[in-house]
């Protein structure tokens, strides 16, 4: 088991590679804005240099051929750069085709079902909504069986 910050922010980012057993940081276009940045890749660049492990960039393009051109404009940002990826039909195509150039973590998975698409799919990391799922059905905790 890995344990990542939810954070883009650069003094959680610094604080939390201190400590010594948090694996990286995931991002995502919201958090990136919360704290204030308005330039994903130059965002990126800097976050990768502030954290050791594996930082996840979540893209923002919804097609194959969008997804395809923004991952070639990012992969080269730093090798502790990964993709992370809702887990829908397209995205499942996307790391199909990149999982062994790129780390992968599916995320927006809500059931069982997905996570072992995710896997069948070479992603790496699966991301479960359990508090999302709790707050719509109940049943939150059931996504991890």
């Amino acid at each position: 088991m890995s344990v990542f910050l939810d954070s883009a922010m650069p003094n959680d980012l610094r604080e939390a590679a201190g400590y010594g057993f948090i694996a990286g940081a995931t991002t995502n276009p919201v958090l990136l804005a919360k704290a204030g940045y308005k330039d994903l890749y130059a965002a990126m660049v800097e976050i990768c240099t502030l954290l050791p492990g594996t930082v996840f960039y979540q893209l923002t393009s919804h097609t194959l051929p969008e997804m395809e051109a923004e991952y070639h404009r990012f992969r080269e940002i730093s090798p502790n750069l990964a993709l992370k990826i809702p887990c829908n039909l397209t995205g499942l195509q996307f790391a199909a085709r990149v999982s062994h150039e790129i780390s992968i973590a599916m995320t927006a998975i809500f059931t069982p079902a997905q996570a072992y698409l995710a896997s069948q799919a070479g992603a790496r990391y699966v991301l479960p909504f359990v508090n999302r799922t709790t707050r719509y059905t109940g049943t939150g905790l059931e996504v991890l069986t």
